[in-house]
């Protein structure tokens, strides 16, 4: 959920969006940031970038969820097949797990729910592109990063992203709204992929939650580490540089003592490629998670092992 007040948008000062871009260029210093209002404005705005156009095939993992396909749909044709005929290629890295991927167009990495910690972790399939959701990883009510590995492309998607300013602070209200009336989600969400305006409000609340950074990433490691000590396996492994936001925990693993809900169950892919599902058990580990839940998860299969 959210991080968000209407008292919010009174806010008077807001940092600008270069300040923005500058505090994750400080970070992840072998890139170029953009800040977008969205993850899927961010898609539709690289594929435009690469002048994509309606015949043109963009890969995107099998199963992909709406929001990609939406986005995708507005400028080009998408395909989850991997063919040698397509454009571009985006590679989900599902919930903070690397996906490795091979293709001779543009990669675009989606790391959208990836707490990625140092520089090392961008860019596993030395993409031309990584997208980050300020949503999904620190709770803000928008926002989107584009990281580059080159600053032509960084400035040109910012000059584009300047150019997209139909969407003023009407559309930003239907994205409140939203929060609780899902007519006004449903109209935000139809045609947020070809946003481009971040109001001062948005902009504000990013930044309150990205003060919080450093207490993200160490909530995050405790909780990786009580679930490492009490030796639940993931189904795949992960980066120590990005850090999942849920513990992908495979269905014939997870012990009795755990008792989840089997409407709790979740797929994930071997590959970006794959059609090969595996069912899991997701536990999350996100903010809105305690970190005493998790320890008991941690004590409770320690508990009843042999």
């Amino acid at each position: 959920e959210p991080k968000f007040s209407l008292t919010d948008l009174l806010v008077k000062l807001a940092p600008s969006i270069t300040t923005i871009e500058g505090f994750f260029e400080d970070i992840y210093h072998n890139s170029y940031a953009v800040l977008m209002p969205s993850g899927r404005s961010a898609i539709s705005l690289i594929l435009q970038h690469l002048e994509i156009t309606r015949p043109d095939l963009v890969y995107i993992p099998p199963y992909s969820s709406h929001c990609v396909i939406n986005s995708v749909g507005y400028v080009g044709t998408p395909s989850p097949e991997l063919k040698n005929t397509i454009k571009a290629a985006i590679c989900f890295h599902q919930w903070g797990y690397t996906h490795k991927l091979t293709a001779t167009a543009p990669i675009i990495e989606d790391s959208v729910d990836s707490l990625i910690t140092s520089p090392e972790g961008l860019f596993p399939n030395d993409g031309r592109f990584e997208i980050l959701s300020l949503s999904k990883i620190y709770r803000s009510i928008s926002g989107g990063i584009i990281l580059c590995q080159s600053q032509k492309d960084a400035q040109k998607l910012r000059n584009s992203r300047d150019a997209r300013q139909v969407y003023k602070n009407s559309h930003f209200m239907m994205r409140i709204i939203g929060r609780n009336i899902s007519n006004a989600y449903a109209y935000w969400n139809a045609v947020e992929p070809l946003n481009g305006y971040i109001p001062p409000a948005l902009r504000a609340n990013i930044w309150k939650r990205l003060t919080r950074m450093d207490e993200i990433i160490m909530d995050r490691k405790m909780k990786i580490s009580f679930l490492e000590q009490s030796s639940i396996k993931t189904v795949l492994p992960f980066s120590k540089s990005r850090l999942p936001i849920c513990w992908a925990v495979a269905k014939k693993d997870l012990p009795t003592s755990l008792s989840m809900p089997d409407e709790s169950v979740r797929q994930i892919r071997e590959s970006p490629s794959a059609n090969k599902l595996i069912s899991v058990y997701p536990l999350p580990l996100h903010e809105g998670i305690s970190t005493e839940r998790v320890k008991s998860w941690a004590l409770s299969y320690k508990d009843s092992l042999p």
